[in-house]
C-alpha cells in the first residue's frame, strides 16, 4: 500500500470514529461561574435554535435566543471547582427569593436594607398550616460570592449540564462534548473531571459516562446526592428554618421523577470521575476538530 493511500485510510478512520466533522467546530465561552463549550455546524442552517436542560423541570427546552453563526449542535457547561458548582445551585435558590448574587449588586442590596439588618427573613407555612420562618445571612452570601471562583485545590472540574439538539441525539455528540471538556481542563492542568454532584444525574448522562469508560480511565461509584443546603447551613449562610424550608419545598426532576432536596440527599446516585492524567485524554490543541 502506498503512503498516499495509507494517509487516506487514516483520515477516513478518524472521521468515522469522531462525530465532530470539519464543519462542526467548538466555541468556548467563559463566565464567572462556568466554562461553556458549544458545538456549531458553520455550514448548517442559521439562525438555529439553542436548547437548555432545566434541572428544576427535567426537560429540554428552546432558549429565547438563536445561534446566529450556524447550526447549534449542543453544549456542555462545566464548573471550575466543587465550590463553584455548588454556588451555581445556591444562586438559583437565592434568586427565588430575589436576593442578588453578583457581589457589587449584593453589596448595594445590603446597604439599602438599613434597619432591616443583615438577616433576610422569610415567613412560610408548612403542609399542615403551621407557621415558620427562615433566614439568610447576607454578609456570608457576599463572602462566598467574592471567593467562589477560586480553582479547586485538588484540580477537579465538575460537569454542570450537557445538552444536544433533539435532532442530533444518538450521534455521539454528547460524548464528544465531554471529551472536549476533559481536553480543555487537562490543558489547564486539572487532574479530574467528575460527573455532576447536584442534580444532573440523568439516565442519558450516565450512558455517556459508561461510554467514556470504554475509552478512558473512568472510576464509577454510588454516593448520596450532594446537599447544597447542608453546606449553606454549615457556612452560616442560612439558618435551620431556611434549611428545612428549602429541603422540603424545592424539588428537582430527575429521570421524570420530582424529588425534594432532602430526598435527593438521601438517595444514592451513580457518580463518575475521569482521570485527566490518562495519556488517552487529549490536550485541546490535539483534539481532532478543525478550528
Amino acid at each position: 500500500m502506498s503512503v498516499k493511500s495509507e494517509r487516506k485510510k487514516q483520515v477516513y478512520k478518524s472521521k468515522k470514529s469522531n462525530p465532530v466533522q470539519p464543519a462542526i467546530r467548538p466555541i468556548m465561552l467563559e463566565s464567572d461561574s462556568e466554562v461553556v463549550i458549544k458545538l456549531i455546524d458553520f455550514n448548517g442552517k442559521k439562525p438555529s435554535p439553542e436548547y437548555h436542560y432545566g434541572t428544576r423541570t427535567g426537560t429540554v427546552t428552546k432558549k429565547e435566543h438563536k445561534c446566529p453563526v450556524g447550526e447549534w449542535i449542543g453544549e456542555i457547561r462545566v464548573s471550575r471547582s466543587m465550590a463553584q458548582r455548588m454556588w451555581v445551585a445556591a444562586t438559583n435558590l437565592f434568586n427565588d427569593f430575589q436576593i442578588p448574587t453578583e457581589p457589587e449588586v449584593l453589596e448595594k442590596f445590603i446597604e439599602a436594607r438599613g434597619e432591616k439588618g443583615p438577616w433576610f427573613r422569610i415567613q412560610f407555612a408548612n403542609e399542615d398550616g403551621v407557621q415558620g420562618a427562615g433566614a439568610v445571612y447576607l454578609p456570608n452570601v457576599l463572602g462566598m460570592a467574592q471567593h467562589v471562583n477560586d480553582k479547586d485545590p485538588e484540580g477537579r472540574a465538575v460537569i454542570a449540564t450537557a445538552v444536544v439538539a433533539p435532532k442530533h441525539v444518538g450521534k455521539g455528540f454528547g460524548k464528544a462534548l465531554h471529551v472536549l471538556a476533559a481536553a480543555h481542563f487537562k490543558t489547564l492542568g486539572y487532574k479530574t473531571l467528575v460527573s455532576d454532584i447536584v442534580g444532573f444525574n440523568t439516565d442519558s448522562e450516565i450512558a455517556v459516562w459508561k461510554s467514556l469508560q470504554k475509552d478512558f480511565k473512568v472510576e464509577s461509584y454510588n454516593m448520596n446526592g450532594f446537599s447544597t443546603t447542608r453546606v449553606l447551613r454549615d457556612l452560616n449562610i442560612i439558618d435551620d428554618g431556611m434549611f428545612d424550608l428549602l429541603n422540603t419545598r424545592v424539588a428537582l426532576v430527575i429521570n421524570g421523577k420530582a424529588m425534594t432536596l432532602k430526598e435527593i440527599s438521601d438517595t444514592e446516585f451513580p457518580q463518575f470521575e475521569m482521570d485527566l492524567t490518562d495519556e488517552r485524554v487529549p490536550l485541546l490543541k490535539s483534539f481532532a476538530v478543525n478550528r
